[in-house]
């Protein structure tokens, strides 16, 4: 390829091609953030289902897509540049979170040059959230993308491929001398109408979680109601929850096992039991279609949005595992994060899903600047007495587009801009101190995953647990000891 920059002084937009170029082939990039976010990922890993949607959207405007997972695959940045090479596209789309973005814009800048005249598109979470921070200091970097992607992916080729006014494209950011962010696009308001993920274009033989092969995850509704200050879902995806239909996400976990002998997948979405009746609909037609003999699935959810009746009727449809936000032991600190709940609701939630015989991931979090260690010593105890079966426990870390983030830079309690250092499961602060020293709350996130972890009564637990329910007892070990090691 050959192209050249334009800028059109009479329509008054900036082309970043010449008026003979058509894109036709597009490839979509997953950075590998295996080594940059945690190693976790190592143990659990799923498909980028942002990058899916949008190539099925391609697709219905027959444009030629293929997508790497180099994240999946394992794959460093001179393999991804010799396959990038080798399609040699028409246009280049890469996704990022906050970890992620100094990886994503190092990829951009080596893609520029091997093909300098190749636009890159990039969207997700981080670029949505600080578009102009984004684009202002990348210059290797020709679009972002703001939100959802599945619309404004396609109108955005169909504006360069028409020469027309970039300014029309909603949800688009783009350079002409100076950032130019366009109107923002509204949600996406019935889901159903999106194609499903275009699956066939991913390595699914690589997606695992922490007990299964053949796993994969589905997006069943978007948004979050919750004010939790240290989430940006609200902000990106907004506080409106927009379900799927029930039938659309049957149709889906169906397609999933027929093409993509999928055995297990866990639902993405942020409170999978807000709508009660939306959840008892869906596991009613797990159960009439048989679904829940052919695949396990787990969510995510509130302990404030549960009881045992729905949790025994989810485990009935074929749900093995909820995972829980705990956050902190404390009602001061529960308030102070706008988490909603009570520790008698975290309490409940846990007994009643015990109760129901699911298996419970807990989340909790150390770290905020206005927490005190009598308020850690609070989570230690919250924690042995809710007994989860498993547990994470990260760094409060202010994200941007978040309240905290916000708090934090106010306050100047940002230590670092460095966002790559911005992983909560990593054993590394961004805040600076203020109050408890870092070393001390270093100490304390350790000290709740050994204590946790290192008993030995859960240790024999646990095995047989995994021994009677895991389909591969020695990868489960394996991925059990690469967590081990890392607390």
């Amino acid at each position: 390829m050959n192209y050249t920059y334009q800028r059109n002084k009479y329509l008054n937009i900036f082309h970043p091609f010449t008026q003979n170029m058509i894109v036709k082939k597009v490839l979509l990039i997953n950075p590998n953030y295996q080594r940059e976010i945690s190693s976790l990922s190592q143990i659990s890993v799923g498909p980028p289902l942002g990058l899916a949607y949008i190539a099925a959207m391609l697709r219905k405007d027959n444009i030629k897509v293929k997508i790497i997972d180099s994240n999946a695959e394992n794959i460093g940045i001179e393999n991804i540049l010799l396959r990038v090479k080798n399609e040699d596209p028409d246009l280049i789309g890469l996704t990022s979170v906050t970890p992620t973005i100094k990886l994503c814009c190092q990829l951009s800048s080596e893609i520029k040059k091997i093909l300098p005249d190749v636009p890159i598109v990039v969207g997700g979470v981080h670029p949505s959230l600080a578009p102009n921070e984004t684009l202002k200091d990348n210059p290797n970097i020709d679009f972002l993308i703001i939100g959802e992607g599945e619309y404004t992916f396609p109108d955005l080729i169909k504006s360069l491929n028409e020469k027309s006014d970039l300014k029309k494209v909603d949800g688009l950011v783009w350079k002409k001398d100076r950032v130019i962010v366009n109107k923002k696009r509204e949600f996406i308001n019935d889901l159903d109408k999106l194609p499903f993920p275009a699956r066939d274009l991913l390595p699914n033989e690589k997606y695992k979680s922490i007990e299964f092969d053949n796993f994969t995850t589905i997006i069943a509704m978007r948004g979050c109601p919750a004010s939790c200050i240290y989430c940006a879902v609200p902000s990106f995806c907004g506080k409106e929850l927009r379900k799927r239909g029930v039938k659309n996400v049957i149709e889906e976990i169906e397609d999933c096992i027929q093409n993509y002998g999928v055995k297990s997948f866990s639902f993405l979405d942020d409170t999978f039991t807000y709508d009660v009746k939306w959840v008892e609909e869906f596991c009613n037609k797990m159960e009439e279609k048989s679904l829940n003999k052919k695949v396990k699935w787990l969510c995510l959810t509130r302990v404030d949005t549960i009881s045992l009746p729905l949790l025994k009727k989810m485990k009935s449809a074929g749900c093995y595992k909820i995972e829980l936000g705990i956050e902190s032991g404390s009602p001061r600190i529960l308030k102070e994060i706008g988490k909603g709940i009570t520790v008698e609701q975290i309490k409940e939630g846990f007994e009643v899903a015990k109760k129901a015989g699911m298996v419970t991931m807990a989340f909790a979090m150390v770290g905020f600047p206005f927490e005190t260690e009598k308020d850690i010593l609070m989570t230690k105890d919250l924690i042995k007495e809710t007994d989860p079966s498993f547990l994470q426990v990260s760094y409060a870390t202010p994200y941007p587009g978040t309240s905290f983030y916000e708090y934090c830079k106010k306050n100047n309690l940002l230590a670092t801009n460095n966002y790559s250092k911005y992983i909560f499961l990593n054993n590394s602060l961004v805040l600076n101190e203020n109050g408890i020293s870092t070393k001390q709350i270093t100490k304390s996130k350790r000290d709740l995953e050994r204590s946790f972890y290192l008993r030995f009564n859960y240790m024999v637990k646990s095995f047989f647990y995994l021994l009677k329910t895991s389909e591969n007892l020695s990868l489960f070990l394996n991925r059990s000891l690469t967590f081990l090691r890392r607390i």
